[in-house]
């Protein structure tokens, strides 16, 4: 049974009623939870209490979601976690995932898939990744063969976040929600450099402005190697990107 003892959630709503049901669904998981109505209280809040996790709506008179992710993310790019819900279809996912969100969910949303993401989420990152697994023969699988894990992200063939990846492919995309398998090996050493199973959490099937067409892959297993590969790629910088929309510049 997953349990918050001893962790705070801030919850960021304008409805009363949502609010509470957030509350007390989060209370039976033995969290301290505290609410704010709009951005702007729930800033005040952080001010001076230690938040492990912030689940806020969008749209909200007084500071919405957004504006609350980006003075969030702008301080710290890992805590706390930030889980938007929207009723309204005015944050397409590769923007609030780029903004550095860790989830975002449909209002009302599946309260037991909430609670688990907050709970993988709030997990420590190697635990959280490095977990035995099997290639599915309904997984979307995508190999590429580079010459390099450097060379591979010179030529921007991947761009990586602070929780998956953004792969720049055509033709058929996965659907979103969809299990992907990746498998990168290197074609000069016959050895595999990266690879792990990922959930499409959004695609691009139209190319735009600087932005190719391709989907943002959240993380959900990693061998333990690739995890070293990730953790040395990340102490280089510091994404403020969950799941980057496009390829980071250099």
């Amino acid at each position: 049974m997953i349990s918050f003892k001893k962790k705070k959630i801030l919850v960021t709503d304008d409805e009363p009623g949502y609010q509470e049901v957030l509350r007390d669904e989060f209370r039976m998981a033995d969290a301290t939870v505290l609410t704010a109505g709009n951005g702007s209280q729930a800033l005040d809040i952080l001010k001076n209490e230690d938040i492990c996790a912030i689940i806020s709506d969008v749209r909200m008179p007084g500071g919405n979601g957004i504006e609350l992710l980006d003075r969030v993310k702008t301080k710290n790019e890992k805590t706390p976690i930030v889980m938007l819900i929207t009723g309204f279809a005015d944050l397409e996912p590769e923007d609030g995932y780029d903004k550095g969100a860790e989830a975002i969910f449909s209002k009302p949303c599946n309260l037991d898939q909430l609670v688990e993401a907050i709970y993988r989420a709030s997990l420590p990152e190697k635990e959280r990744f490095v977990q035995k697994y099997e290639v599915a023969s309904n997984d979307f699988q995508i190999k590429l063969r580079v010459k390099s894990f450097d060379d591979a992200i010179q030529k921007k063939l991947f761009s990586m976040g602070r929780g998956g990846m953004f792969l720049p492919i055509t033709g058929k995309l996965p659907c979103v929600g969809m299990r992907v398998s990746f498998l990168m090996t290197s074609n000069l050493i016959s050895k595999t450099i990266f690879e792990g199973i990922g959930i499409c959490r959004w695609s691009r099937a139209v190319a735009e402005p600087n932005l190719p067409t391709g989907i943002g892959i959240e993380f959900t297993h990693l061998t333990e190697k690739s995890y070293h590969v990730y953790s040395k790629l990340m102490s280089k910088g510091k994404p403020r990107a969950f799941i980057p929309k496009g390829i980071q510049k250099s």
